[in-house]
This record gives structure tokens, C-alpha cells and sequence, in this order.
């Protein structure tokens, strides 16, 4: 999949060096000719430099086998509705029963009462709203990210977080989502969203719902006070994670209904159902060829 092209001009006008770059390779023409390939080193943050990743994974397995062996499971046969904060959030009113973990500014959007959260962009817009989690009784969970991104254990140690920890677009590992989260780190394909996930399989649910995870440049829930409401989404990488997700759940908890509400560029992936209300919203929507949730 080409995901970016860059072009080299002569004299700024004529393009003599055209790259083609994808998730792991960088192919070279000259005069569009094929020069050739140079395979990407494992990326940290999508910086492309390459560094020793045993530590990394010695960090995941003394930090994960602390946390989440206590969770394994701990929601067997239960739904959980995973709440991101696309503009489909404003959509969704929850239901009895149900368990729901937020991503992020998540708890800002006063629709939801949450059970579970997953921090790790903690950016200044973010940061007064993420530390109110403090006055929520949600278990909190706060990434730690190998070389950069990483949350400090200071503000983790005001919501009381357990932490965890996660390695960005690492295209190199035999597996996309690690198979067992006690012992090797979180993959995220740049976003929070896919750590989220996989530990809500972890926990053993029946059914697993996605709301606001839209995967669309179209911002930010009306509910989530943003003062810059653009998103700035890599939409290749985080949909490209979504695709392994489905992989990776179809492998591991083939048992395991993913459902998502109102999709947008998830549409087609999992199985789509559609509120009362994003259908009034949408009238281009056939409503008849639709599922209702």
C-alpha cells in the first residue's frame, strides 16, 4: 500500500527523483524509472531509526506481568463498548449492562459513565481534562512509550494509573497485536484506539462495540472540548492497525462479536449497526438496508 509520494524537482519544476513510501519500504525512480528499494529499519514513532528493541520488551514483560494478569478475563461474557471521541460519539446513548472503556479525552464528553480508560496522548490541550479522571472510580491505565511519548509517572501517580507499555509502528514483530499483553508490549498504529482494543479482548468479553472510533478527518465529537478541532489522524497507519485488529481477533477470540456503531471509515470491516439518531441525521443513509441498534 503507497501511503505517501514524495518529489524531487530539478530547477523546482521538473520531477527527476520520485519516492514512493510505504508501511515498510521506500521505492526510488529517476525519470520514473525504478532505481531501488530501501527497507525501513524499525521505526520508533515513525522516525525510522533503528534501535535495539530488547528492552523494550524487557520493560513490557517486568511492567505487564505486574498488571494484567489480574484482568485476564475478568469480564467473561459481558459487552463492552469501547468509546473514542469521533464526531459518531454524539450519536450514541448508552445502555444498561453494559461495560464501556474511553480512550483519551473520552471523559470530557459527560455521555458516558466509564469503567475502564487508556491514556497515552497527553498533549497541553488534553491535559486539565485527562487529570479529572482523578474524580472518576475507573481503572486507569497511562502508556509508557520506550523512548518518547510517554506520560509521566507524576501524572499517573495523581489519577492513580496503573501503566503500560506500548511501541509505535513497529512493522517488524511476526505478529501485529501481541498474543499474550502479560508478557510483550502494545502495539499502537498510531493511535491509543488499538491498546484499547486489545486489552478489552483480554478481559474476556462476549461482544465488543465500537463508538466514535471513525477513522475519518472529521475532528472531534461536539461533546469533546477541543480547542483545535482538527484531528491530526495518520489514517493509513491507524487504519491499517484496524485491519490487523480484525486478524488478530479472528485468530485469538474467534469468539468474540466486533460491532461497530455508526461507522464511517470502518465501514465493511466489522459487523455495522446504526443508531435512530445518526439515521435522522443522515437521510443519504437507506435506513431499510441498514441494521438498527
Amino acid at each position: 500500500m503507497i501511503y505517501k509520494v514524495s518529489k524531487i524537482k530539478l530547477f523546482g519544476v521538473v520531477p527527476v527523483v520520485t519516492v514512493k513510501q510505504t508501511q515498510t519500504q521506500k521505492i526510488y525512480y529517476l525519470f520514473g524509472l525504478r532505481l531501488f528499494v530501501r527497507k525501513d529499519k524499525f521505526s520508533v514513532g515513525g522516525r525510522g531509526r533503528e534501535v535495539d528493541k530488547t528492552p523494550i520488551y524487557m520493560m513490557a514483560h517486568d511492567l505487564h506481568s505486574r498488571v494484567f494478569p489480574k484482568y485476564r478475563n475478568c469480564n467473561a461474557g459481558r459487552d463492552m463498548v469501547v468509546i473514542a471521541t469521533g464526531p459518531t460519539l454524539d450519536y450514541y446513548t448508552p445502555r444498561r449492562g453494559m461495560l464501556h472503556l474511553g480512550v483519551n479525552m473520552a471523559v470530557v464528553s459527560g455521555k458516558v459513565g466509564l469503567d475502564y480508560v487508556f491514556v497515552q496522548d497527553y498533549v497541553p490541550d488534553m491535559q486539565q481534562a485527562i487529570d479529572s479522571y482523578k474524580r472518576r472510580g475507573c481503572k486507569k491505565f497511562y502508556g509508557v512509550h520506550y523512548l518518547e511519548k510517554s506520560i509521566s509517572q507524576s501524572a499517573a501517580d495523581r489519577v492513580g494509573a496503573e501503566r503500560y507499555c506500548f511501541i509505535d509502528n513497529d512493522y517488524t514483530t511476526p505478529w501485529a497485536f501481541p498474543p499474550d499483553i502479560s508478557v510483550l508490549p502494545f502495539q499502537t498504529y498510531s493511535s491509543v484506539i488499538h491498546p484499547a482494543v486489545t486489552f478489552a479482548l483480554w478481559t474476556g468479553v462476549r461482544r465488543l462495540y465500537l463508538v466514535g472510533c471513525d477513522t475519518s478527518m472529521g475532528g472531534y465529537a461536539n461533546s469533546v472540548a477541543m480547542r483545535n478541532n482538527k484531528n491530526m489522524l495518520h489514517m493509513e497507519s491507524v487504519l491499517y492497525g484496524w485491519r490487523k485488529f480484525k486478524e488478530y481477533a479472528a485468530q485469538f477470540y474467534p469468539d468474540v462479536e466486533i460491532i461497530s456503531i455508526n461507522p464511517v471509515g470502518l465501514r465493511g470491516l466489522f459487523r455495522d449497526v446504526y443508531t435512530e439518531s445518526y439515521l435522522a441525521a443522515h437521510p443519504e443513509i437507506d435506513r431499510s438496508s441498514v441494521e438498527i441498534f
